[in-house]
């Protein structure tokens, strides 16, 4: 008997394990690859070229005739960008996504990724993390190209979701980032909000999931 739920706890280990690394976000880029879009200019003809979004270093990048990635530096010309499905609108120094706009409120997120240091890459291709223990990775889908002799300077990154989110009712907007943040703009809808967190089990670094809570407690 004691050999059975021992075996299940493994099992039950293991499955979490699986479903945290399928969240790993290993990309700062909110598409992934340069893409090409359409970004409309004030007072000009509209540009064409291969942007994507840092989301790390919060900023809108391109390639070059060369394919050299570089940044969009003069952002104030520009009205929007159309990246696949994402409307970008510039924001200060950076970009927001408009996500949602309805009658009744409009949602922007601003995005931001922070860099989580894995490790470094051992010549057994896999990452020495801080406890010594050895992990195997996939080094193409990291966007590395394994050569011999070559992995001890490899270093493995993972990004954590802190994304800002602007909300728009009326002429008023003001921000939020979590459940706590989110409570202290409705303090009279304490309550709805928390049961349609715990029944929506919302996870605030998708957006998506964030935009169905507001659905829930505005419309």
């Amino acid at each position: 008997m004691k050999n059975s739920k021992y075996i299940l706890f493994l099992l039950l280990m293991t499955q979490m394990s699986v479903f945290a690394q399928s969240n790993v976000i290993k990309s700062p880029y909110l598409i992934g690859k340069e893409i090409w879009s359409i970004a409309t200019v004030k007072d000009g003809l509209p540009l064409r070229e291969r942007f994507d979004y840092n989301c790390e270093k919060q900023r809108m990048e391109f390639l070059d005739q060369f394919n050299l990635n570089l940044e969009l530096v003069d952002i104030a010309t520009i009205d929007t960008i159309f990246l696949g499905n994402h409307k970008m609108i510039p924001y200060q120094n950076r970009f927001l996504e408009v996500y949602y706009k309805s009658p009744s409120y409009e949602l922007k997120v601003d995005y931001k990724l922070s860099a989580a240091n894995r490790g470094k890459m051992n010549r057994g291709m896999g990452i020495k993390t801080q406890a010594n223990g050895i992990e195997t990775i996939d080094l193409q889908s990291m966007g590395h190209v394994p050569q011999e002799g070559r992995y001890s300077n490899i270093e493995a990154w993972e990004y954590i979701p802190r994304h800002t989110y602007h909300l728009t009712i009326g002429k008023k907007t003001k921000l939020f980032k979590d459940k706590k943040s989110l409570l202290k703009l409705f303090p009279d809808k304490r309550e709805r909000i928390e049961k349609s967190i715990n029944d929506l089990k919302v996870d605030f670094s998708n957006p998506a999931e964030v935009n169905e809570l507001l659905q829930s407690i505005i419309n």
